[in-house]
């Protein structure tokens, strides 16, 4: 296995008959999006295929092909197409917010002097905000209202 010239401007993968056995078998039984992606995208570079059309057929940017031909080009055996564990980037979200959260949820905004009959996203990151300190955005109280069981499904 390796990479040679391609026809173009890039370089043909080349894959084992095993590995090219393996990517067939992930496009049929992947759930990961981003692993169907990346297994289409190499058979294409096993096939030859320009990247440009590759690129626009699996939603990606040509720079993303030739990422991955050139990471999964060096690889000995079977392929892993997973990605790896990334930290993210640590929540805002602390315990001190869900205790004001659940605090303020226990009654309606009109008994806590704020206007309306029921919380919106707006009022609940005001509140949150003048309570605990911590301005969040609405994206983040929606997903820890999901979380808690909370939120709308959809």
């Amino acid at each position: 296995m390796g990479i040679k010239p391609w026809a173009g401007h890039m370089s043909r993968l080349e894959l084992t008959a095993e590995q090219a056995a393996q990517l067939q078998s992930e496009l049929r039984q992947s759930a990961s999006v981003q692993v169907y992606r990346r297994a289409a995208a190499l058979l294409g570079a096993h096939q030859g295929r320009s990247v440009s059309q590759m690129a626009a057929l699996l939603g990606v940017t040509r720079q993303s092909i030739y990422n991955w031909v050139k990471t999964y080009g060096r690889a000995r055996g079977r392929l892993n197409l997973v990605d790896a564990p990334r930290s993210g980037r640590p929540s805002v979200w602390t315990p001190d917010l869900d205790a004001v959260l659940a605090e303020t949820l226990r009654s309606p905004p009109h008994e806590q002097g704020c206007p309306g009959g029921r919380w919106t996203t707006a009022l609940l990151i005001e509140r949150l905000a003048s309570r605990a300190g911590k301005r969040i955005s609405g994206g983040t109280l929606r997903r820890r209202l999901r979380r808690l069981g909370l939120g709308r499904e959809g």
